[in-house]
């Protein structure tokens, strides 16, 4: 395809799938029941699950979906506490906010960064609004977003916006709908999405949409199902979905939400029975929902949902960094059953896409690792994604990655983890000062430093770092007034 065209991913696959039917399946439970809980938070890294805190637990957890099993990790940096507010950028998660029993509650407002490579929380800068709990929160890009929720000021609409990279927080516009807390949310490409929740005129079931882009709330279509709190939001690839919650009852009900289109379809009834306050995030091409609270007893089970409109194929990872003047993709997959090939598609505003390149399947049901160069990437910000198509021409869209081309001075390493004790350092820079390489301890024993001449452009260098020890290191790049720290792990 030569010329820019509009592609939309759900409608032209809608029309191979109308036999398939959306199903649930249950998975490894968290232990015993002990570990059951309502009010705890959940996100994904990569191909993993993340979930913990909840009834005033700490504890954390990650969940494998190809081994199906659960490892905990580090406790939440935080301490205990409930019904707060998380969601991952990149390879980070973040938790802050909820609250903790201490014969009254206590609300909170401090806000917690775990590294999974490393298996460490850091204390980022308190979260920008008041304490509170019951926040609904997503990631759009490489910004995380909290808002909403209640606490003993009541309940609230104020809107946050969190950079990584600034560690710091700017109010954004007020959600567009009432003050309320326990709303479910969800981000689908680079919109996100709060909807339901409890105001001071009870339950609720208007759904609104956030474009970060204009800082604007679009109200959509009323979400579906009864006007509830407690409900559980996710999103799979192009849909999202909400479920689960409190009307006055336990609900188990599904329904999921085309943004294209802008309508709410009644899905399959969550397995694991009705419950409120549960945790959802998606892996791949599939749904996880578990955990919450039913009738007089809390939930430690675990279930994995297939939408309709899934394909056999598993993504399990999809990067995009900066190569010199190009950038590379990378993406891995599993169980590539029918599947036929990628297509590679761009964008420079994040909805209209076009193809610029496509790569075959291996056809293996093993992991299997791809890569793709844009040789000419756009000036200004990159938006890509990949639609993965099966035999019969069906197809679904992953995730979308957004690369930016206006960076002054931009650092990678690879391969990290690494396993030959070699890096292959790239910079790209507008600077003319000299550049600084420092390769530190985590705890900051400083084991390489070297000064290279001044560049326009690309510097690669490949540095030898086989005689350190297995662990975490910190490489930091300096060149005038910037700089860039990148942690590499040796295997």
């Amino acid at each position: 395809m030569k010329t820019i065209l509009p592609i939309l991913c759900t409608i032209f696959f809608i029309a191979n799938v109308q036999a398939q039917t959306d199903s649930w399946q249950q998975m490894q439970s968290l232990g015993m029941s002990g570990n059951a809980r309502d009010g705890a938070v959940g996100f994904s890294i990569g191909s993993k699950g993340y979930i913990g805190t909840g009834n005033d637990n700490s504890d954390f957890w990650e969940y494998d979906p190809v081994t199906n099993v659960w490892t905990q990790k580090a406790d939440f940096g935080g301490g205990p506490r409930s019904n707060a507010a998380g969601f991952a950028i990149d390879t980070k998660g973040y938790i802050g906010t909820g609250y903790y029993n201490n014969g009254v509650h206590i609300y909170t407002k401090d806000f917690w960064e775990y590294d999974p490579v490393t298996n460490i929380w850091t204390q980022k800068k308190d979260f920008g609004g008041t304490e509170r709990r019951g926040a609904t929160s997503f990631c759009i890009g490489k910004k995380g977003y909290i808002g909403t929720g209640g606490g003993g000021a009541g309940l609230k609409k104020d809107f946050w916006e969190y950079d990584p990279v600034t560690n710091n927080w700017i109010q954004k516009a007020d959600f567009g709908g009432d003050a309320r807390d326990d709303a479910a949310g969800f981000t689908i490409g680079f919109k996100g999405y709060i909807g339901t929740g409890y105001t001071t005129n009870g339950y609720k079931k208007d759904f609104w949409e956030y474009d970060p882009g204009n800082n604007r709330w679009t109200q959509k279509l009323d979400f579906s199902g009864t006007a509830r709190a407690l409900a559980t939001g996710l999103s799979i690839g192009e849909k999202g979905y909400i479920g689960t919650g409190n009307d006055g009852n336990y609900k188990e009900d599904i329904f999921e939400f085309d943004p294209e289109i802008n309508t709410w379809t009644l899905k399959t009834d969550l397995a694991g029975g009705p419950r409120k306050n549960a945790v959802g995030l998606s892996i791949g091409g599939y749904g996880y929902i578990g955990f919450g609270s039913a009738i007089d007893e809390n939930k430690n089970d675990w279930w994995r949902y297939t939408p309709s409109t899934v394909l056999p194929l598993q993504l399990t990872s999809f990067t995009a960094a900066h190569t010199g003047k190009t950038n590379l993709l990378q993406w891995s997959s599993t169980q590539e059953i029918n599947t036929s090939h990628f297509v590679i598609e761009r964008s420079s505003n994040s909805n209209l896409f076009s193809k610029i390149g496509t790569v075959k399947t291996n056809g293996s049901g093993l992991q299997n690792n791809y890569s793709f160069t844009d040789q000419q990437p756009l000036k200004a910000t990159n938006y890509y994604r990949l639609k993965i198509t099966d035999k019969d021409s069906s197809f679904t869209c992953s995730k979308i990655k957004s690369l930016s081309n206006n960076l002054s001075f931009d650092v990678s390493i690879t391969p990290n983890p690494v396993a030959n004790g070699f890096i292959n350092l790239t910079i790209n820079t507008e600077s003319l000062a000299a550049i600084t390489i420092t390769i530190t301890t985590i705890n900051g024993k400083i084991l390489y430093t070297r000064q290279f001449a001044a560049v326009n452009g690309n510097l690669t260098k490949n540095i030898d770092v086989a005689a350190f020890a297995k662990g975490v290191y910190v490489l930091k790049a300096t060149s005038g007034k910037e700089s860039k720290m990148i942690k590499f792990v040796m295997e």
